[in-house]
């Protein structure tokens, strides 16, 4: 792996059926602030840890019900036991973009920790791809 410290570089693997990125960043404690560090004007104290928190990325085929442009997202949280599945959908250029749970999950209640940070993520990441797309293609 590499040294402690050192930045690493997402990763392609490809499994038994799509390939996957996986990423890790620093782990971190909030001492205080908790989650309204989130909210502006609010601040908080961090402390790095040596741990670190690992996120994996699928690439599939999008579902038949899902429209063109539209991104079909499942977050896995198995310290919560959870799993979420996501539809994000944009206009033009990024705008109106919203996120909304996937037709045929079970009903759960909202999770800005996860929803508002999937929807800057997702529309930043489409907006990188658009600006780097040839002229006349699609991202």
């Amino acid at each position: 792996g590499a040294p402690r410290g050192s930045p690493r570089s997402p990763q392609l693997f490809v499994g038994p059926s799509y390939p996957m990125v996986v990423v890790s960043a620093p782990g971190k404690v909030l001492l205080a602030g908790g989650y309204l560090i989130l909210d502006r004007p609010h601040t908080g104290t961090v402390l790095a840890l040596d741990a670190r928190f690992f996120s994996a990325v699928e690439m599939r085929p999008p579902a038949a019900a899902t429209l063109p442009g539209e991104v079909e997202v499942s977050v896995a949280s198995p310290q919560f036991g959870e799993l979420r599945h996501y539809v994000y959908s944009s206009g033009p250029a990024g705008g109106d973009a919203s996120l909304r749970p996937a037709a045929g999950t079970a009903a759960q209640p909202p999770n800005r920790y996860v929803e508002v940070p999937l929807l800057y993520a997702i529309t930043a990441a489409r907006a990188l791809a658009a600006a780097a797309a040839p002229a006349g293609s699609e991202p």
